[in-house]
């Protein structure tokens, strides 16, 4: 029976190992520890590991300097204080790359799984005053187990633990032949998303665990300070058979969202080949409301993580652009095509073409009101009338009953041009000016109080004197009982005093308008009759 390997990972956080230098995007990339003769964090979060008698060596691509060696008794990197992962999280993928030393059968008591060892090289746990306690209750340790023999089973196990519901916990695990793994290299990829879990060894998926297996990830308890541990345990723990990580480890990454299954196999590298990657390009054509001629375009490809190495457009006018979303502004109606080319870093080439139709090339006009003049008098007042919109704003807002109705009342004082903006439902705006001409009325009006008919060719007549056409004119002359002697609508003609039988003094009353716009103006007086 062959060698056998014990792989332990406490509650729910996602594992996942790599080769460096492969093309995967850096987003959500938390902590990036590449051990290139250093352990600092290249991710740009500042998670800095703390190394003690770490010796940096070849990695597995024997590039000197690049890789950590633990020597599985006092060497090891702490990386403190991490918030960034100290909260619930709905994915999680955690990367590394490892060479295991020597796996050997340790005399302990491991409960629950015999007298063997298990190699700890990662904890993420509470740092705290009870050393032991934030071991056990980490919310991830990650073992390689030394080789033993359990039913049928080739155990190369990985446990995933919650106490923030008391002792209660969930494991896993898959088997793995001792000699696949011992002095090796191997990755190994643990992906958590929206309750899902999918571990897989090198470029294999050996576990699948569907949603409800696990809590979700991390239901964290505790308000100690979060860090990780890699190859490094309390002493009070090797009772229970645990022990210091011994080997290499190479390029540790944590992401807060989980990688694809295309990455997964990038980062194992040598060991799997990629899939051919099929990707379907998309594109969003999305119309303004209020320019019909403004056509906004996306590309709405579904890329997994992949980095694009080119993007075009292509449009059937002969325009082109490289931008994910753009906006253009079309000149000309008619039928319109659009090509988008896509090409990924295994230079994949997609393409996909669309249609859109332009059908008017200005803005939509929908406020019910054209641009006119007022010509009112000084002083009078005049309503506006706008219709079509659902709001409305005028402007100035300066000798007007209200800014924000469609008919506000105006009094006129000065010549000014107002200017309603209009919103409809679409929040589309539309506009129409009013330009407001107050006239000055001075025109002036005279009427005689006496007058002699008796055609001597002076003050023969009598009636309305002005050196101004009037617009309108109501001239009548009453009698002493008010009946009329005289009428006229033209300011021109005169009364030539006939029907004077009844007297000699008369009222006359006279309405007249000086002009369009102005109000109506109302004079009245008496005249008499020298003979």
């Amino acid at each position: 029976m062959p060698n056998k390997l014990l792989l332990t990972f406490s509650l729910m956080l996602s594992v996942c190992f790599f080769i460096k230098a492969q093309p995967i995007s850096k987003d959500s990339l938390v902590i990036h520890l590449s051990f290139d003769g250093h352990s600092i964090d290249s991710s740009g979060n500042g998670y800095n590991g703390l190394a003690n008698k770490i010796i940096y060596t070849a990695d597995r691509n024997n590039k000197p300097n690049s890789a950590a060696y633990f020597n599985g008794d006092d060497s090891y990197i702490t990386i403190p204080n991490i918030t960034k992962l100290d909260k619930k999280l709905s994915q999680f993928t955690l990367l590394v790359t490892l060479k295991p030393e020597n796996l050997d059968s340790v005399t302990g008591n491991l409960p629950g799984f015999g007298n063997r060892a298990a190699y700890e090289f990662l904890t993420l746990h509470r740092l705290g005053i009870n050393a032991l306690n934030d071991f056990f209750f980490s919310q991830i340790r990650a073992s390689i187990g030394s080789p033993f023999i359990w039913g049928s089973w080739q155990n190369f196990v990985s446990y995933i633990m919650t106490w923030c519901t008391g002792n209660v916990h969930t494991g896993s695990g898959y088997g793995k032949d001792t000699s696949l793994i011992s002095n090796k290299w191997f990755t190994f990829s643990l992906v958590y998303s929206g309750g899902s879990m999918k571990i897989y060894h090198n470029c294999e998926l050996v576990k699948d665990l569907k949603p409800g297996f696990y809590p979700s990830v991390m239901d964290l308890c505790g308000l100690d300070p979060l860090q990780i541990s890699l190859a490094k345990i309390p002493d009070s723990a090797r009772v229970y058979g645990y022990r210091p990580f011994k080997g290499i480890m190479d390029d540790l990454r944590i992401y807060t969202r989980a990688l694809s299954e295309y990455e997964i196999k990038i980062y194992a590298g040598d060991s799997c080949k990629p899939p051919p990657i099929k990707i379907i390009p998309k594109i969003n054509i999305v119309y303004d409301s209020c320019f019909p001629n403004k056509v906004t375009f996306l590309d709405a490809t579904d890329l997994k993580g992949l980095n694009i190495k080119s993007r075009i457009w292509h449009f059937s006018n002969g325009d082109t652009s490289n931008a994910i979303s753009f906006t253009k502004t079309f000149t000309q109606l008619g039928l319109y095509k659009v090509e988008l080319e896509i090409i990924i870093d295994t230079n994949t080439i997609e393409k996909v073409i669309d249609s859109f139709v332009i059908k008017s090339t200005t803005f939509k006009k929908f406020l019910l009101l054209k641009d006119y003049e007022v010509n009112i008098c000084t002083k009078s007042t005049a309503m506006f009338n706008a219709f079509g919109g659902k709001f409305y704003e005028w402007k100035p807002c300066i000798n007007l009953t209200d800014c924000s109705i469609p008919n506000p009342t105006v009094v006129a004082l000065n010549n000014e041009t107002y200017t309603v903006v209009s919103t409809d439902d679409n929040n589309c705006k539309d506009t129409a000016q009013v330009k407001l001409i107050v006239i000055k009325d001075d025109v002036k009006v005279f009427v005689p109080s006496a007058f002699s008919p008796n055609n001597d060719g002076l003050n023969d007549d009598f009636g309305v004197l002005s050196k101004n056409s009037l617009l309108e004119c109501d001239f009548s002359i009453y009698n002493i009982w008010g009946q009329i002697v005289f009428k006229t609508s033209n300011q021109f003609v005169k009364w030539n005093g006939n029907n004077t039988n009844n007297g000699n003094s008369f009222v006359w009353v006279l309405n007249y308008k000086s002009f369009a716009g102005c109000n109506t103006n109302s004079l009245k007086g008496t005249v008499t009759i020298i003979k």
